[in-house]
């Protein structure tokens, strides 16, 4: 098997932390694996290939895809973390196999690709080319530039053998790209468990905290609600003065963020973590009195994962993926995205019945089940094999390779 990866750690994110968790596991249990990713590093390790960010997107992707074509010559299986970047030479690689190779007896390559985004939006609305969220951009029409990525995107997923998704959410946008329903499977992502070696006192003195500490984390981009937050921390003061709002993240719209705070003379209640590493993350889970996420779009939260695992008492927005983690009024409580009235509302609630609170993380621990990463592991297992013998034994194949 071929992992064909688009970040890889130390970079961060949710598909480089997941490629990272899964390897050890996989190589364990009878797959042998390499893997081959676009770095700034030049460092290498073994069975890892890293294919230098060059400016010229074609010559970028051009090396990567030679790459691949050699590193999976003799790989039945290519695992692509994403439908254009990485999905995009893994078909290309899939078809000229077949083209190659016609007389052959291992021509048939077989290609996952997961999605756990949309790109085509993210990318567009970044460079604001479109205004509209994710679920209204599936259907309208832009300009060329816009178009030709959602055509490229679906393109690709099309040509896969199978496209998994980490929620049912978006299984429904990959369904609307032109991809067969029962082509699709939904694989939870799992959270990852840490030692907890502080209880929430001595997390409050290592970040120097010591008031009721509303949690939020997130890349600072638009869609993460992060404004509205800071918006409606005048009204949540007058619900409880010892508050503060804590913010987890780098991005784009730090310093429009910093400017607001400022305005709404909020610099000693308002409190910008910055980046925050993986390894850190624990510390702040463990300090926070209430996790609040309020995002326009979300395929599956890693955050909400952590937080519930921290038994924080937890508030989303009914958005993308969050309603299956978040179910509403049974271990957490959902608002519709940036409407403070709710917001204030659900925070209000929360703070006033701590029975409530009591009931709700009890709850969690019951679906937290769903997103444990042994159950993850063993359906990825499932769902490797599943995909290799569609058309011929294992034995006949080769899992393993």
């Amino acid at each position: 098997m071929v992992i064909a990866a688009e970040i890889y750690p130390p970079e961060t994110g949710g598909p480089a932390s997941f490629v990272k968790r899964i390897l050890p596991f996989l190589k364990e249990n009878v797959f042998e694996v390499k893997v081959i990713t676009y770095s700034d590093e030049n460092a290498e390790e073994i069975d890892l290939i890293k294919i230098k960010r060059v400016s010229n997107l074609l010559v970028r992707y051009w090396r990567y895809f030679t790459a691949l074509w050699k590193l999976s010559k003799e790989a039945d299986l290519i695992f692509a973390q994403g439908p254009t970047a990485a999905g995009l030479p893994a078909i290309l690689v899939k078809k000229l196999s077949r083209l190659a190779f016609a007389s052959a007896k291992r021509v048939n390559k077989k290609v996952i690709i997961k999605v756990v985004g949309d790109m085509a939006w993210e990318r567009s609305f970044n460079q604001g080319k479109v205004k509209d969220f994710i679920d209204e951009f599936q259907n309208k029409k832009y300009g060329f530039g816009v178009e030709f990525q959602k055509w490229l995107r679906g393109f690709t997923v099309r040509q896969a053998d199978l496209v998994i998704t980490p929620s049912q959410y978006l299984k429904k946008i990959v369904v609307g790209w032109g991809v067969s329903s029962d082509k699709v499977q939904v694989i939870y992502n799992s959270f990852e468990s840490h030692l907890q070696v502080l209880n929430k006192t001595e997390a409050k003195q290592k970040l120097n905290l010591n008031d009721y500490i509303i949690f939020s984390a997130g890349r600072l981009v638009p869609w993460k609600g992060f404004a509205g937050l800071i918006e409606l921390m005048p009204r949540l003061l007058a619900l409880r003065s010892d508050c503060k709002l804590l913010i987890a993240g780098s991005g784009p719209e730090e310093n429009s963020l910093k400017l607001k705070v400022k305005a709404l003379n909020l610099e000693e209640k308002v409190i910008f973590a910055g980046q925050v590493s993986q390894a850190d993350m624990p510390v702040y889970y463990l300090a926070a009195d209430f996790f609040i996420l309020n995002s326009g779009y979300e395929g599956l939260s890693h955050t909400l994962l952590e937080a519930l695992s921290y038994a924080l008492p937890t508030i989303a927005s009914d958005i993308g993926g969050n309603p299956e983690v978040i179910h509403n009024n049974v271990n957490g409580l959902l608002f519709g995205y940036n409407n403070q009235d709710q917001i204030f509302t659900a925070v209000e609630t929360i703070l006033n019945n701590p029975t409530l609170v009591e009931k709700f993380q009890q709850e969690s621990q019951k679906i937290l089940q769903e997103f444990v990463f042994q159950r993850m592991i063993n359906e990825y297992f499932q769902t490797f094999k599943q995909c290799l013998s569609t058309e011929a034994p294992s034995e006949e194949r080769g899992v393993g390779r």
